[in-house]
């Protein structure tokens, strides 16, 4: 992050865009559909790794290496908003199981609901062909409204 230059602001950004992605994964467990979505695109383990690990043990950790500054302009956020690409890998088992890559931005309103998160690509390892993408396509303030009344839309 220090080669990153990030002021104490952007870095709160970040750290604060964990709890966003943490409700995100939580949704799509709880979502009808969403579920049966997230496990093409996972590479689930095989039997041999549930018996040898006496179940399942999964981790979520932050590819450090790869954040990187991205162009706000093409997530349709207005000069000069920061940017920034998450690049997160999913582990089952200690095996790869999902690669995946935020698009960040501060989570000011109306980006706060989303938590600064404007577009996801879910990778499915050794398998370019089976992903997902999320973007946000609208995020605005009603006229006399606060930020509970942000509109924010989502496309595949």
């Amino acid at each position: 992050m220090a080669v990153l230059r990030l002021s104490a602001e952007e870095q709160r950004a970040i750290a604060g865009s964990q709890l966003a992605l943490m409700s995100y994964f939580e949704l799509v467990r709880e979502t009808p559909g969403l579920d049966d979505l997230f496990y093409k695109v996972v590479k689930l383990p095989s039997v041999w790794s549930l018996v040898r690990h006496l179940g399942v043990s999964a981790s979520l950790g932050l590819e450090k290496e790869y954040v990187a500054p991205t162009q706000g302009s093409n997530w349709n956020l207005m000069p000069p908003t920061p940017c920034y690409t998450f690049p997160m890998a999913l582990r089952i088992n200690e095996q790869l199981a999902l690669t995946a890559t935020f698009v960040v931005a501060p989570p000011h309103p109306p980006l706060l609901e989303c938590g600064g998160i404007v577009g996801l690509l879910a990778e499915k390892p050794n398998d370019k062909k089976t992903y997902l993408i999320l973007r946000i396509i609208s995020a605005r303030h009603g006229k006399n409204a606060g930020p509970a009344a942000a509109n924010v839309r989502s496309g595949f």
